[in-house]
C-alpha cells in the first residue's frame, strides 16, 4: 500500500475543486471582478489566487510527509477538507450566478458588506464542524495512542 495515500488522494480533490472554482469564476464574466467576495483577489488577481492553491497544497504536502506529529498530520488533512468543502460552496454560489449573470450595473450595486456576509455563511456553516472536530480529536487523543502505517 503506498504510503500517504489519502493525503495524495485528497490534494488531487484540493486542486480539481481550485480549477472549477477558478472556471466557475471566470464564467461569470466581467462582472466577476464586481462580485468577488475573495479579498486575495483585489490584490493577486484569479491567477493569483489559483497559484496561492498551489503553494498551499504544496506547503500542506511538505509539511504532512516531514511531521510524525499525528495531531498535525489531522490537522493538515482537516484544513484541506475544510477549504475544499467550503469551495463547493463557493463554486456552487458560482455556477448560480453563472446560469444567471447580473448586468455590470447590477454588480456595481453589490456592497462590500453584502460580498462579506455570503463568505461570512459559508465559512461559518464550515468552521463550525471543522472546530467540533479538531477539539474532539484533542480530547479522544489524550486517551488513544496514534501511530503512523508507514515511516517516511
Amino acid at each position: 500500500m503506498k504510503k500517504d495515500k489519502g493525503v495524495i488522494i485528497l490534494a488531487i480533490i484540493f486542486l480539481i475543486a481550485a480549477f472549477v472554482d477558478y472556471y466557475s469564476t471566470i464564467r461569470v464574466g466581467e462582472v466577476a471582478k464586481l462580485l468577488e467576495s475573495n479579498i486575495l483577489a483585489s490584490y493577486v488577481g484569479l491567477i493569483g489566487i489559483l497559484i496561492f492553491n498551489f503553494l498551499v497544497i504544496g506547503v500542506s504536502l511538505w509539511a504532512y510527509h516531514k511531521t510524525k506529529s499525528p495531531l498535525l498530520r489531522y490537522s493538515i488533512i482537516n484544513s484541506l477538507v475544510t477549504i475544499t468543502i467550503i469551495r463547493c460552496f463557493v463554486i456552487y454560489v458560482n455556477w448560480k450566478i453563472g446560469n444567471n449573470p447580473p448586468t455590470v450595473q447590477e454588480a456595481m450595486e453589490v456592497t462590500q458588506e453584502m460580498k462579506n456576509a455570503v463568505v461570512m455563511k459559508i465559512a461559518v456553516n464550515a468552521f463550525i464542524p471543522y472546530l467540533i472536530g479538531m477539539i474532539s480529536f484533542i480530547f479522544w487523543k489524550q486517551d488513544h495512542e496514534i501511530s503512523k502505517k508507514h515511516d517516511n
